[in-house]
């Protein structure tokens, strides 16, 4: 069952909005097993409306229109859908009784203009907005059915979630159609074409099941595919898929539902793990990036971003023979950093992170792109070298990156150790 998203407004074509919306709806609709045929974003124009709906309408059993439902002149989704449906606009009066009810909840008087948006085509089901004034509209023309949402990413969610959501699922449960669904797993550390050799053999025999390679700076990123009948029959197919791609994939397999970095911190909050980080090239990047989640100071201590040979010195205590003789840029100086971190801040676990982020470098034996990582724990230390690229911001990504994975194989080491 085949479904469109159509956005509608200048501000989306001109780069002045992120289309946020068209993303959250097709992520919604792929989770009901729609297959997602069209994503056209078009000007705020009567016959653009009308022409991109008469060619979704050939492709598609379900689209869904934002934008234009405001109260101002440049808003004519509305008018264009009562063209194109043969309607009139008439006031909705559980619309305006909202409406009005919003108003005045807010001190503001209700203008002719505001009250314009209580209109809707007569021959459409009205979709009340919980939290917004423009009512949504339902169309079912011929079992094709058409839904218009405010342009607004708040009210547009509110009206989907709590309207259209069981319309279209009990549309695709009862159809008897191929439903498709998707899910994607998480690896860390392979390049995409090592990933794609690695499951050559997997996808040969596995013809039901399709995978798309998504590479990131933080790891590729593999989204299954398959179809059937309902959502069991494609779970159990995708379930399957996954137990077999971790097998192929060793050390290179994260998670099926989060990143390294949301995996990691589940991982320390599950397990009460302590740790702190000592930065050099990323400047308080992983650092940040830990704290960016929910319920970091169960395991977060802190950090010492120590940018400066004097820093590392004086607050990691990296000995000056040390720095003199191998240079901030070596395994001793990880090594040194991870140790002391962990004694300062009294942790689990520290990360050091130093190296040459680039795109220049004061070291005439060390390309750009050089780092070390630290991992210090009670059993001692591991350091590793890495030699990313040439970018700077990809360098210092990539570290991030790394440094979770290694901290990431540390603790399960430890945990099947134990165990």
């Amino acid at each position: 069952m085949n479904a469109s998203i159509l956005s509608i407004g200048d501000e989306l074509l001109i780069g002045q909005t992120v289309n946020t919306n068209a993303s959250w709806i097709g992520n919604e609709l792929n989770k009901l097993g729609y297959k997602i045929k069209n994503q056209l974003s078009i000007s705020d124009d009567l016959n653009e409306i009308i022409n991109s709906l008469d060619y979704l309408s050939s492709q598609n059993d379900v689209i869904i229109i934002t934008g234009g439902l405001g109260p101002t002149k440049d808003d004519i989704t509305k008018t264009a859908l009562c063209k194109y449906f043969g309607a009139e606009l008439v006031l909705d009066s559980l619309a305006f009784d909202n409406l009005e009810k919003y108003y005045q909840e807010r001190g503001r008087t209700l203008t002719e203009t505001n009250i314009s948006q209580a209109y809707v085509p007569n021959n459409a089901k009205s979709l009340q907005n919980s939290v917004g004034a423009a009512p949504g509209t339902f169309y079912d023309l011929n079992e094709k059915y058409y839904f218009s949402l405010p342009g607004v990413p708040k009210e547009m969610k509110a009206i989907f979630t709590e309207n259209i959501y069981n319309i279209l699922k009990q549309k695709i449960e009862s159809s008897g159609v191929t439903i498709y669904g998707n899910k994607l797993i998480y690896t860390t550390g392979i390049p995409e074409s090592t990933l794609s050799d690695l499951l050559e053999e997997f996808e040969a025999n596995n013809k039901q099941i399709k995978l798309a390679y998504l590479p990131s700076f933080k790891g590729v990123k593999l989204r299954i595919d398959t179809e059937g009948v309902n959502l069991g029959e494609i779970n159990s197919k995708i379930d399957d898929a996954i137990a077999k791609i971790k097998v192929v994939l060793f050390d290179y397999f994260i998670d099926s539902e989060n990143d390294i970095l949301t995996t990691v911190v589940n991982l320390l909050k599950e397990k009460k793990i302590k740790i702190s980080v000592a930065e050099s090239c990323t400047g308080g990047m992983l650092g940040q990036q830990l704290t960016t989640l929910s319920g970091s100071s169960n395991f977060f201590e802190g950090g010492i971003i120590s940018y400066s040979n004097e820093i590392k010195n004086k607050f990691l205590n990296v000995s000056e023979q040390i720095l003199s003789e191998f240079g901030a840029v070596s395994e001793e100086t990880a090594f040194q950093m991870a140790l002391n971190c962990r004694i300062k801040f009294n942790t689990d676990y520290a990360i050091s992170i130093t190296g040459i982020a680039g795109p220049t470098s004061d070291y005439s034996d060390k390309p750009v792109g050089t780092v070390y990582i630290g991992i210090a724990s009670k059993s001692g230390v591991k350091v590793e070298k890495f030699i990313f690229g040439k970018e700077r911001e990809m360098n210092r990504e990539l570290s991030c990156t790394y440094a979770l994975k290694m901290l990431y194989n540390e603790v399960l080491n430890k945990i099947n150790t134990n165990s």
